[in-house]
């Protein structure tokens, strides 16, 4: 009787890991990831009215705090000033804006595929613009994650905009990819932090 509601339980828990992907859907997520981060995060410079107006104008569906209470935990800040969910071919997708941080995430995405389009993306600095490594770690333990982090700077400025992807494949995070825009100003020299 113990097995059988065992047995009853783990095929639950599995069900509730949601659809099974094929290698191709989850490419696709990670490009339309990327894509929207640009587009809302990186082009707007995460500027909150423009950010939220890129959002209306995207059909966005702005998040209250109850409907960010039912997302699993971790998928979105807990200093979160405002979010929308954006739904493109049936994916969810979560914008959302932080002080001084902007961000996109969705829950399955292939993780090399984000790493592979935002290094594009970082390639691309604006004008005057360095971009510069800032972090670069990866654990196994408690389960796989990669953050890859680079600056847009200016020579010798304490200015910078920096950009981050984190990416798991594993099953256990809210979110494989959770993409960061972020201001910063510092007043020492960035600190270069690899770990692997």
């Amino acid at each position: 009787m113990h097995k059988t509601l065992l047995c009853a339980a783990l095929l639950i828990l599995a069900a509730c890991g949601g659809e099974e992907l094929s290698p191709k859907q989850k490419e696709e997520r990670a490009q339309e990831a990327v894509k929207l981060f640009n587009e809302s995060c990186v082009a707007l410079r995460g500027e909150p009215a423009q950010v939220a107006a890129w959002a209306g104008a995207k059909n966005a569906q702005a998040m209250t705090e109850d409907d960010v209470k039912k997302l699993p935990f971790g998928m979105m800040e807990l200093d979160w000033n405002a979010a929308w969910k954006l739904q493109k071919n049936q994916v969810a997708y979560y914008l959302s804006l932080a002080p001084e941080s902007c961000s996109i995430k969705t829950e399955k995405a292939d993780e090399n595929m984000v790493r592979q389009q935002f290094m594009q993306l970082v390639e691309q600095a604006p004008q005057g613009l360095n971009h510069e490594l800032r972090s670069e770690k990866s654990t196994q333990s408690p389960f796989p994650f990669r953050q890859l982090s680079y600056a847009w700077r200016e020579s010798g400025s304490p200015e910078e905009w920096v950009l981050t992807a984190n990416t798991s494949p594993s099953e256990q995070l809210p979110a494989q990819a959770a993409l960061y825009f972020t201001h910063q100003i510092y007043h020492s020299k960035p600190v270069l932090s690899q770990t692997n």
